[in-house]
């Protein structure tokens, strides 16, 4: 009975946890058989008394008052905090513990929890704890499962030993942790769980990845995600020991050097991610090696973002259960293997920002299970006809963007051809020969379609079903004239893209008519006046970008109250004035804000802090990416595209007329990696906390009126690739620990007059201050007048006192006779007194040694004798 009451403990624990629901865990129908008010009186008081030391703001527990040992409800939504309290102790048989998903508001993880002896499962994954990690988690001896993921603000410390002895972990997820005081070693100490199957360590800030181990004891292990650290060296050999690996994740790292065959020995990957690092190389051998594994199950291989080169090669096609093939923004040749029409399971394709040419094959026929289809940005050539599309029937998304002003590739459509798909984004091609635009014919969904028209100032004109259009993207093109005002019939309208091209005039307001509208780009032309406030209307907007234009008035504050889903707010270079509204600190998904060159000012609203999806890592669905965004980041202008880009986490509000001090609150804002508030009149310090920004890359203070000292902390932002300082009022030693070794340009530091040190050609002195120049010349000037007034002081003193005596000796010669007589009879004296203290004490040494030799007596006969 006991035991079951053990488990009815753990029921209204799993309850607390902000992922699971009544509807997957069925209480009814797996306990049927269980007395569920059973349980011991004791047991049911420290339940009690566990609940009395939470918080509950939404009331989920209001109901539960003990009478039962579980609390029955419709799912906990994870607002529950407050404090653990060790009566936990009091479940003897506890062995299920779940405070996942849960805010308990940066408190330390009780030490206690490694108390509970029977425990086999420990989640408390996004629950907000803080601090370091008790050690003493390592006498959890039967602990199988743990889970530390995405607690911002946990870290380790420099001992990490302690996982050694968790001996029957079979699943370990310290995804966001802090490993860095632990970076040197972690790899030997995860080493040694030979029960290990899963091991979970991405944003570890990890950056020792050694390439050979004197042997592998974790051969279980069927996933490792590595992925966002900073490792910089190549593929370790001992990965290739792993051959039950299933997944393995090492994308967004510095991985360098090319890939091998070696990958012949993993035959049970089902993913293998390597995207977002330095690899180079061709992967002839690497895919042929893949390929050659029998029964190969690899669904994943996604390889992008790197560096790779060559052809693709024939045996791609033997990839066969092969569902996602990612190689963007690589520099791949040559065409598309014809191969690829064997990859029936195929749902993504991704071969886009390469260098592939040749034409495009005619494989759809075997790619009925393709969703998504991206080839843009290649040099293709050739002729595109309804073969091309022919059993496309799963196409969802199709991007065949122009790459190079030399594409030569042909639509070749019939327009009254209905494809058997429904795209839900579409990109437009545009061919230029000489000054006038080639019509091309295109479907933009499969009953519309857009036609560009000759001319040398083109006007868009629709020859459509505007009720039926979803996406409309016609950007970078050199479209003129004003925004036409179509927009109140199109009501099933998701996409629209009108960036980059010439158009002038007003947003008209009915581009607020479409209430599904989650993605606006107007960026990068001529328009001009307010927003229109319709826009409102568009309550499920992701993507806001209406930057580079000449909109004025001041910013909406009701964007931050229309547009709950908001990712992405862009109205960089425009002439909005007024403050900024803090109706944007409400906007709990976004994760890029950009306000830059603007008349913004009064003070940055210290709300900004509260952003949550810039304070926690937040799983975000990239079905809400879509397009391309500009973001200034290191220092230059970089362009990411979907689905990189929702790993951007940018705040940007310089080249502003913004005033008052930065606020603390922005130091809480632990998952950004640019910060910029350049060119503005901020005074005050830099926040001495700022060093909590641990993903920091790129900051930047300049030109504006800091004062006061770098603070110290900012040395252990380990990922600080751009900073620039200049131009301020600040004062005392450059840091020279950490990062700061890095960072030894001058110009990041210049325009600040009070600092010193390194890379710095002005000196600090002993309590840290700048050397004496500048100001201090003057002061240094009356010193060396002072100091010349006594040189000649001294000077004259001598020449009056050598020439005093030694002249008066010169010139009167019985003077002379009796100063050198006098000086010999002084020289006799001082002889004599020498020579008779001397025998004196060589008379006191002989009797002193003759007593220690020979003893008293012989020494008085001695004495007597002589």
């Amino acid at each position: 009975m006991g035991l079951q009451n053990g488990s009815l403990q753990l029921l209204f624990l799993v309850l607390l946890s902000g992922i699971f629901y009544l509807e997957t865990i069925k209480l009814t129908t797996c306990y049927d058989n269980v007395n569920i008010s059973g349980c011991f009186e004791t047991e049911k008081k420290a339940l009690l008394k566990f609940k009395e030391g939470l918080t509950d703001p939404l009331g989920q527990l209001s109901s539960w008052v003990g009478e039962n040992c579980f609390y029955d409800s419709n799912g906990i939504a994870g607002g529950l905090g407050g404090e653990i309290i060790p009566t936990l102790l009091n479940l003897k048989y506890l062995t299920y513990l779940d405070l996942s998903m849960n805010n308990f508001g940066g408190i330390r993880i009780p030490n206690f929890l490694g108390s509970l002896a029977k425990l086999k499962y420990l989640n408390l994954s996004g629950a907000s704890f803080g601090g370091t990690m008790p050690p003493n988690l390592g006498n959890l001896s039967r602990l199988l499962y743990l889970d530390l993921n995405s607690n911002v603000g946990l870290s380790s410390t420099d001992n990490l030993k302690w996982i050694s002895r968790l001996s029957s972990l079979k699943y370990l997820n310290l995804g966001g942790v802090d490993l860095s005081k632990a970076a040197s070693y972690w790899l030997q100490t995860v080493n040694m769980l030979p029960s290990l199957l899963e091991l979970h360590l991405p944003q570890c800030q990890l950056f020792n990845l050694p390439t050979s181990l004197p042997s592998s004891n974790f051969t279980s292990l069927s996933v490792l995600d590595l992925s966002n650290n900073g490792f910089n060296s190549t593929i370790p050999n001992w990965l290739f020991h792993l051959d039950a690996l299933i997944q393995l994740d090492f994308n967004s790292n510095n991985l360098q050097g090319g890939l091998t065959e070696a990958f012949s020995k993993l035959c049970n990957l089902q993913i293998l991610k390597l995207n977002v690092n330095e690899i180079t190389g061709e992967v002839n051998k690497f895919i042929d090696g893949l390929a050659g594994c029998p029964n190969s199950r690899l669904e994943t291989l996604d390889l992008g973002y790197n560096q790779l080169a060559g052809t693709l090669p024939t045996s791609l096609g033997d990839l066969r259960d092969l569902r996602h093939l990612r190689l963007p923004s690589n520099a791949f040749k040559g065409p598309i293997p014809n191969s690829i029409g064997n990859l029936s399971f195929l749902e993504e394709l991704d071969i886009s920002q390469n260098q592939m040419s040749g034409s495009i094959p005619r494989v759809s026929r075997r790619l009925s299970s393709l969703n998504v289809l991206e080839l843009s940005e290649n040099p293709w050539e050739g002729i595109i006809t309804e073969a091309h599309f022919a059993n496309l029937s799963s196409l969802r998304e199709l991007s065949m963007k122009k790459g190079s002003p030399n594409v030569s590739l042909v639509f070749d459509i019939d327009p009254h051809w209905l494809p058997p798909f429904k795209l839900r984004r579409s990109l437009q091609y545009l061919k230029r020969t000489g000054a006038e635009l080639i019509r091309v014919r295109h479907h933009i969904h499969s009953r519309s379609k857009l036609e560009p028209l000759q001319g040398s100032s083109p006007t868009l004109v629709f020859q459509c079903n505007l009720k039926s259009m979803t996406n409309l993207a016609i950007y970078n093109n050199h479209l003129s004239g004003e925004i036409p005002d179509i927009w109140k019939d199109m009501s099933d309208l998701y996409f629209l893209d009108m960036s980059n091209n010439s158009l002038t005039g007003t947003i008209p307001s009915s581009i607020g008519s479409p209430n599904f509208l989650k993605f606006l780009m107007l960026s990068k032309n001529n328009l001009s006046g307010e927003v229109p406030s319709a826009l409102k209307n568009c309550t499920n907007m992701g993507n806001l970008d209406i930057g580079d234009n000449q909109l004025s008035g001041n910013l909406p504050s009701w964007i931050g109250e229309s547009m709950p889903s908001l990712l992405i707010l862009r109205v960089r270079n425009n002439s909005f004035a007024g403050s900024v509204p803090s109706q944007i600190c409400s906007l709990s998904s976004l994760h890029i804000l950009d306000l830059s060159q603007n008349k913004l000012s009064g003070k940055i609203p210290p709300c900004l802090g509260n952003l949550s999806a810039l304070k926690t890592e937040i799983k975000l669905d990239t079905e809400r990416y879509d397009g391309y965004l500009k973001v200034v980041s290191k220092g230059r202008t970089l362009e990411y595209q979907a689905p990189i880009l929702y790993l951007v986490n940018s705040l940007d509000l310089s080249v502003n007329n913004l005033s008052g001090d930065i606020p603390k609150e922005l130091t809480s804002l632990f998952m950004l990696g640019t910060l910029n508030l350049s060119m503005n009149h901020l005074t005050g310090k830099i926040p001495e906390k700022i060093g909590n920004l641990q993903r920091l890359e790129t900051l930047d203070l300049s030109q504006n009126e800091l004062s006061g000292p770098i603070p110290p902390g900012m040395a252990s932002l380990t990922f600080l690739h751009h900073l620039n300082l200049s131009y301020n009022n600040l004062s005392g030693q450059i840091p020279t620990s950490n990062q700061f070794q890095t960072l030894n340009d001058p110009s990041i530091y210049e325009g600040n007059l009070a600092l010193c040190g390194l890379p710095l050609e002005t000196k600090c002195t002993e309590v840290g201050g700048p050397a004496p120049g500048g100001e201090e010349e003057d002061t240094d000037d009356e010193g060396k007048f002072e100091k010349l007034w006594f040189s000649i002081s001294v000077g004259m003193g001598f020449i009056v006192g050598f020439w005093g005596v030694c002249g008066a000796l010169i010139i009167k010669n019985q003077w002379r006779h009796a100063y050198f007589h006098f000086l010999g009879k002084m020289k006799d004296r001082i002889i004599v007194a020498v020579s008779v203290h001397t025998a004196h004490l060589q008379r006191k040494f002989k009797q002193s040694l003759k007593k220690k030799v020979c003893g008293e007596g012989t020494v008085d006969a001695l004495q007597a004798h002589s």
